[in-house]
């Protein structure tokens, strides 16, 4: 549906008219319902009262009805939960602003690498200054302080041509990553539209400005996991609905369904029959396939062993199943930590075995290591070990101080 569309009848049906009276409750069931409007038998009464759709309902539902200030609208529906369209608004919504700030992205990045374009012609031009020095002092005889005097100036083109080639760099890697952080967050987006759940509508009448679709099915040979979470389509007649079995029955075929909106539909939507996504159930799954808030703290995954875990005691840590690979907070910790790893906390770099023992450690620029196992040479200050340019013996060379 278009979300605009409903977004703008939800507005106008929940406003509060002015001079309110005293407003009470009522229970009905819907006699039918038209665009934004339910038809509503009220308990002993044949008459249909009109009442505003401010939730969803269908034909047959019991609903609550408050009436007052000469009006009458939905409070509750006792027959289904009714569906609340705000969190694909929000996902629409956000996937405009993101497409449009990856616009704006793209055109700074362009902009950052003009920018290194004219950074590179200064370098170039500083080298072509350089060459015409060597030119005149081979072939002019100009005087050594004409030539320093050159030669500062081709420095300091060079030097503003480096800083502008830095400032390119870095206006360009930022542009770069807003960009690729842009295109994770539509790439989102596009994930849950692309696992919406398809149903077939409800609708006896074609409802202006709303998006249906067609399903076309194929047959899958060798279905397996669960087919609820996998989108496994069953053909009931004509229509095609998902499935809920949570494992696979070998007696059943599934189908995997593409679908294409429909330009300008006609007829009976509920018969011919025409579909409508629900994005909400997505939404819930992607959630569930992706994060989970547990007392460890929140963790992130993409669905397989790999995860990264978040909390405020250890900060990040990054795990293969139960196996954690590294940690980073205000220290940090490299390998599992159930095996040989790097621990860095405070001013200390420290080697430690799979019982969590220190084997040696960095500090304060001091080394301590049990045991070293020197090929070639060592170097301490000025004096050499070198046990490679004589054979079978050990000799201590003066290298001198740079």
């Amino acid at each position: 549906m278009k979300l605009d569309n409903v977004s703008k009848k939800l507005t106008r049906a929940m406003q509060t008219p002015k001079g309110k009276t005293s407003a009470y409750d009522v229970q009905g069931t819907v006699a039918r319902v038209e665009e934004d409007i339910a038809w509503v038998r009220f308990a002993g009464s044949e008459i249909e009262t009109p009442v505003k759709l401010t939730i969803a309902a269908d034909k047959g539902d019991t609903v609550q009805v408050r009436v007052g200030n000469g009006t009458a609208w939905l409070t509750g529906n006792g027959s289904s939960p009714p569906t609340d369209d705000r969190t694909a608004n929000v996902a629409y919504k956000t996937a405009l602003h993101a497409g449009k700030t990856a616009n704006t992205a793209r055109n700074e990045a362009a902009e950052a690498y003009g920018y290194a374009g004219i950074a590179k012609a200064y370098a170039e031009e500083a080298k072509s200054t350089t060459d015409e020095i060597n030119a005149y002092a081979e072939t002019a005889g100009k005087t050594v302080t004409q030539i320093l005097n050159d030669g500062e100036t081709a420095g300091t083109a060079a030097q503003e041509a480096k800083k502008d080639a830095a400032d390119a760099k870095n206006a360009a890697d930022y542009a770069t990553y807003s960009l690729s952080l842009l295109e994770d967050i539509v790439g989102t987006l596009n994930w849950i539209s692309q696992h919406g759940v398809y149903v077939v509508s409800t609708d006896t009448t074609v409802v202006p400005n709303k998006t249906y679709y067609t399903l076309a099915g194929t047959a899958i040979t060798s279905p397996t996991g669960n087919p609820s979470e996998n989108a496994y389509y069953e053909l009931a007649g004509n229509v095609y609905v998902l499935s809920s079995d949570t494992v696979v029955d070998t007696s059943k075929t599934y189908y995997q369904v593409t679908a294409t909106a429909v330009i300008d539909p006609t007829g009976d939507p509920s018969t011919n029959p025409y579909y409508e996504l629900q994005i909400d159930e997505a939404i819930t799954q992607y959630i569930n396939t992706h994060l989970s808030l547990t007392d460890a703290g929140l963790r992130v995954t993409d669905g397989s062993q790999a995860s990264v875990l978040i909390n405020s005691t250890d900060g990040v840590s990054i795990w293969n199943g139960n196996k954690q690979l590294a940690q980073y907070g205000e220290g940090a910790i490299i390998g599992d930590k159930n095996d040989y790893h790097i621990e860095i906390v405070n001013n200390r770099l420290s080697f430690k075995n799979g019982n969590n023992e220190e084997i040696a450690y960095m500090t304060n620029n001091e080394l301590y290591i049990p045991r070293v196992v020197v090929v070639d040479s060592m170097q301490i200050g000025a004096w050499i070990w070198d046990a490679i340019s004589t054979e079978y013996h050990l000799t201590l060379k003066w290298k001198g101080v740079n």
